[in-house]
């Protein structure tokens, strides 16, 4: 037997033993984390109640997590329960102020709900984090035409069309029609 080939074939065994122990470890060590991915799988499968579980589960193990948060309200918000929803993005938002996704999320919920200005601040506040958030800005000019708030509507519509984006042309001439201006 080739001495240094035993001893390559020796140091390639012990640093695979080395790499499965440290990632085995890691789940142990986190596994809050662990059940994250299992909500985020169930999530993904559409078993929504298990998703909560899991989330709930997450956040038990850590409080302060906040993206559980924020993904046990889409489980929420795909069950229907729009309450436990905003209540999910709200906490994950006192966690960390800056969370873009939480208060758009939060803001699609409120506009589930009829809550159009409560919608509104939150898209408002996701398009400062994020200028160029599109989705943002669809959504704010559409609760913005449902008000019948046609300026702020024509606002939002050029912002979109600065950022590249193309508006459906039905919508387009309603706004028209409806705020009397061409644009």
């Amino acid at each position: 037997m080739n001495f240094k080939r035993y001893n390559l074939r020796k140091v390639s065994i012990n640093i695979f033993a080395a790499l499965l122990f440290i990632t085995a470890n890691a789940y142990a060590q986190n596994p809050e984390k662990e059940m994250f991915d299992k909500g985020n799988d169930y999530f993904k499968s559409k078993m929504y109640d298990k998703a909560i579980s899991a989330f709930n589960t997450a956040v038990q193990i850590k409080p302060r997590y906040g993206a559980a948060y924020y993904h046990r309200g889409r489980a929420y918000v795909e069950n229907g329960d729009l309450d436990q929803a905003i209540s999910d993005y709200t906490k994950a938002i006192e966690l960390n102020s800056n969370y873009t996704k939480a208060y758009y999320r939060r803001g699609l919920a409120y506009a589930k709900k009829g809550d159009l200005d409560q919608a509104i601040s939150d898209y408002a506040k996701a398009i400062e984090l994020d200028p160029k958030l599109v989705g943002a800005y669809h959504n704010r000019a559409s609760v913005y035409f449902l008000k019948q708030e046609y300026n702020k509507c024509w606002e939002d519509v050029h912002r979109l069309e600065a950022l590249g984006e193309k508006l459906h042309p039905e919508f387009l001439e309603q706004l028209k029609r409806l705020s009397g201006r061409e644009r």
